[in-house]
């Protein structure tokens, strides 16, 4: 036997003598390395690559493996579970595989998404420049430089439904360092803002707005029946000289139906003075009786605060009855959905419109006087008269000039002019601020707080009401000056869009800061030989539409700002403390502060809003309508080269940027 049988022969007996089998080798293939790829990856912020990975067993055979993804820093870098990165913000980040607990790595490199000719920005605190939304912008760096940037779209297109994407793109344009939060807006003391609850408000705003769309629907309907012109207008009676005023009559027959085709209804006289008559719908005075004391409110404060004012601010009202007082009714056509009207067929002889009462007639919803009354009264009534005389006076005006009236936006914003143009008048003759004084946060405070708890008073109350609904309207997006934009918040109002920009006008160009300065300009603007709506802005201001709206942007982005303030300037609100004066509901306290940035950011833990300069990349997205405007505001923290500013968006529109230091 030779040697190899032999030692076969002892193997088997000392497996057999170990009782098993001998253990083949292990060929299980396990994970020996893992590779990413691409190679040393760079990315322009805001682009996206995808990785990919190949594992390899013991033998070098590749392998087919789950992997998990993971970047080491998630502010430069993202990426998702099956390996698609997207660059955040300019920086380096390891992007990591890992398979059967071996992992493999390769530096990712955001760089910056640098256009290929970006305009400079070259501005001193207080000035700015406005640019084309198409050309891409770098604000350059600087210890304390802060933009306020706003995209506008400077139309008059009042269809709701002209509303388009906005989308404003930043890129850090060099080293990025730690950033540092600019400081509160330049303002009185805030401490003691923030207590009102503004619901009723809000409340107050659904039915202007319905009062706003009846009354501009009645009138396209007037002046497509009848036209707008002088033929059938009922001529001024008003006697010459000083008369003994008789009583007026305790029963009048009234056409409430607002129609030239409606039918006469008795009115009961209510309640009187020299200068109006108030009267309520006999058969609703059996059930819903508005008081004596309520009316006697109407009365003092029209001949207190609003006769003289409406004089001076928008012409005389005529008195084509003869009798030296304006009429007040109550109208029971006009529902629960309507505040107050003016009917045009009034001012018409009966051969032009059969129903014509052939006199000055402001028809109210009882519920508007009922609401005088009781432990918590709601004033609107009595800002809604001066609201409506302004109306009456118009009307009469444009139709003698053969022109209807400017569209809505700029008849109730005058007209919310003369509400609180008699509101301010109330105040400053009861004690508060004086007419054309800039009025602040703590003005307001000082007189709605001096008892406990906060009440809203009747002489402040059209002008709290106003700034509840500005701050609704600018606070929001879409927001629009000229029309209510399809998806707005449901507080958005042209009532409240026409009042700010009316406002401004008054302000930078009627010199409203000295007392009552700015009639002049306001009765210009209603009267019959001025150009209608914003061509007669135009005539009055010199400026056209598109640089009177530019001209409030600015106004906006500066107001109570440690920058040069404006030649064109706000002067009589602060703004910022004015609308302050909210703690509820959301709507009337939104982050930040007027103009209301959408950069707005209330860090995790804090209570103290502040604006803030996003890092390296940020996308801001949202939607704005015609004559609409988005704030964005921007610091530099001193390092790099600056910050590039990209805006993608439909339609005419421009980019208003504002150094504010």
């Amino acid at each position: 036997m030779n040697d190899r049988h032999l030692s076969l022969l002892a193997t088997l007996a000392l497996v057999a003598a170990c009782g098993g089998e001998p253990t083949p080798p292990d060929d299980t293939p396990t994970v020996a390395s893992v590779t990413v790829s691409p190679a040393s990856p760079s990315v322009k912020v805001g682009a996206s690559q995808q990785m990919s990975v190949v594992a390899k067993d013991q033998n070098g055979g590749s392998m087919t493996v789950s992997v998990q993804w993971v970047s080491s820093d998630n502010t430069v870098a993202t990426i998702t579970t099956t390996g698609l990165v997207t660059a955040v913000a300019t920086g380096t980040s390891a992007i990591t595989a890992t398979a059967g607990g071996v992992a493999g790595s390769q530096i990712l490199t955001v760089v910056p998404d640098e256009c290929a000719q970006a305009v400079l920005v070259a501005l001193d605190p207080g000035q700015y420049q406005t640019y084309s939304a198409s050309e891409c912008l770098l604000l350059p760096s600087g210890s304390s430089h802060y933009y306020r940037i706003a995209i506008t779209r400077p139309s008059e297109n009042v269809s709701p439904s002209d509303v388009v994407d906005a989308t404003l793109t930043t890129t850090r344009i060099g080293t990025l360092q730690n950033l540092t939060a600019p400081p509160a807006p330049q303002a009185a003391s805030l401490a003691d803002l923030g207590v009102l609850d503004g619901a009723r408000f809000l409340e107050n705003r659904a039915i202007k707005a319905r009062t706003a769309q009846f009354q501009m629907d009645m009138l396209e309907r007037e002046v497509r029946e009848r036209g707008p012109g002088p033929d059938g207008l009922v001529p001024d009676r008003r006697p010459l000289g000083l008369r003994l005023m008789a009583n007026p009559p305790s029963r009048l027959s009234i056409n409430a139906q607002l129609s030239c085709s409606g039918t006469f209804t008795p009115a009961t006289l209510v309640n009187f003075n020299d200068d109006l008559a108030i009267y309520q719908d006999s058969t609703e005075r059996v059930t819903r009786p508005i008081s004596a004391s309520a009316t006697q409110e109407m009365l003092d404060y029209y001949t207190s605060y609003v006769k003289q004012m409406v004089s001076d601010y928008w012409g005389a009202v005529t008195d084509i009855d003869g009798n030296g007082r304006i009429v007040i009714t109550t109208a029971p056509t006009l529902g629960d959905s309507v505040a107050a009207t003016v009917f045009t067929g009034d001012l018409r002889t009966s051969g032009t419109c059969a129903a014509s009462n052939l006199a000055e007639i402001i028809y109210f919803n009882a519920d508007l006087i009922l609401d005088m009354d009781g432990a918590s009264p709601d004033w609107l009534a009595l800002s809604t008269i001066a609201h409506e005389i302004k109306h009456l006076v118009s009307i009469r005006h444009r139709f003698a000039a053969g022109t209807g009236l400017p569209p809505a936006w700029i008849e109730e914003g005058t007209a919310e002019i003369s509400a609180t143009m008699s509101s301010r008048i109330a105040w400053a003759a009861t004690g508060g601020p004086a007419v054309g004084s800039a009025i602040t946060g703590d003005d307001l405070i000082a007189t709605l707080c001096a008892t406990d708890p906060c009440a809203f008073t009747k002489e402040l109350y059209a002008v709290v009401d106003n700034l509840a609904n500005a701050i609704a309207m600018l606070s929001t997006q879409p927001n629009s000056l000229v029309t209510n934009p399809t998806g707005a918040n449901e507080f958005h109002s042209i009532y409240s869009s026409g009042w700010h920009f009316h406002r401004f006008i008054a302000d930078a160009f009627g010199s409203a800061a000295t007392p009552f300065a700015d009639a002049p300009l306001f009765r210009q603007l209603t009267d019959s030989t001025t150009a209608l709506g914003t061509a007669g802005l135009a005539q009055v201001t010199g400026r056209s539409f598109g640089q009177l709206f530019e001209d409030m942007v600015v106004a906006m982005s500066l107001h109570n700002t440690p920058a040069p303030q404006p030649t064109r300037a706000f002067t009589t609100y602060d703004w910022i403390t004015a609308t302050g004066i909210f703690a509820a509901p959301a709507v009337l306290d939104p982050p930040g502060f007027y103009p209301w940035p959408v950069t707005v950011n209330t860090p995790t833990g804090s209570t103290d809003e502040q604006l803030w300069m996003p890092f390296a990349s940020t996308t801001f997205k949202g939607k704005i309508g015609p004559s609409g405007m988005r704030f964005h505001d921007f610091q530099s923290d001193g390092t790099g080269t600056g910050l590039q500013v990209e805006i993608t968006m439909g339609g005419s529109s421009s980019v208003i940027v504002t150094r504010i230091r």
